[in-house]
């Protein structure tokens, strides 16, 4: 180090600054030959596929409804045990459980339900479901009608729906109103 005592103070500020830029830049070139790799934004270890595994096909009810919301993967997280996300899928998949879940939704009903429903009838079909495209036979249906629009559609009795390797069974009092095919809806439309 120099003497510095003939300095004035303005001086010596001025050699401060530069000895501390100088250590900045010996610094920066330092990292720059050893970079040290950032820590990872914790929503990557979510958002990343390989950190999840399939597990299951489940069928999704909600439960205040009884309304089936269709087929889903279940995937969980490889170090997160609780953590689990469910995928629809829009493919037949083998169904290996039923559960319910309690759900809002956003977006109102397609037909305004009111306190009581205006009308309902029974009948006994040969069902097919859009998703999942599973079939029953000979399936009792309660119809429920409002205004005289098709409001819901709610099995009698447990009910057992296959096609190829998936079997889905349903408990009585679910509405497979939002699942059925267009032929299925026309079919269960109310008589003028």
């Amino acid at each position: 180090m120099s003497d510095l005592s003939h300095l004035s103070l303005d001086e010596l500020f001025a050699e401060a600054r530069a000895a501390a830029k100088r250590e900045r830049g010996e610094a920066h070139r330092k990292r720059a030959k050893d970079p040290i790799a950032p820590p990872p934004e914790p929503q990557t270890i979510f958002t990343n596929p390989e950190n999840w595994t399939r597990v299951r096909g489940l069928a999704l009810i909600q439960r205040s409804t009884q309304t089936l919301l269709g087929n889903f993967w279940e995937w969980q997280h490889r170090s997160v045990r609780d953590a689990r996300r469910l995928v629809r899928s829009a493919e037949p998949i083998l169904v290996e459980g039923v559960e319910e879940i309690d759900l809002t939704l956003a977006a109102p009903a397609a037909v305004p339900l009111g306190e009581k429903v205006e009308s309902t009838r029974e009948m006994i079909l040969d069902v097919l479901l859009e998703t999942p495209r599973v079939f029953a036979a000979e399936v009792s249906l309660l119809i429920h009608y409002y205004d005289g629009w098709t409001a819901k559609a709610t099995l009698t009795a447990p009910t057992v729906f296959a096609e190829g390797e998936e079997i889905l069974l349903l408990p009585a009092g679910v509405d497979i109103f939002p699942v059925l095919t267009r032929e299925m809806k026309i079919a269960i439309r109310k008589p003028l």
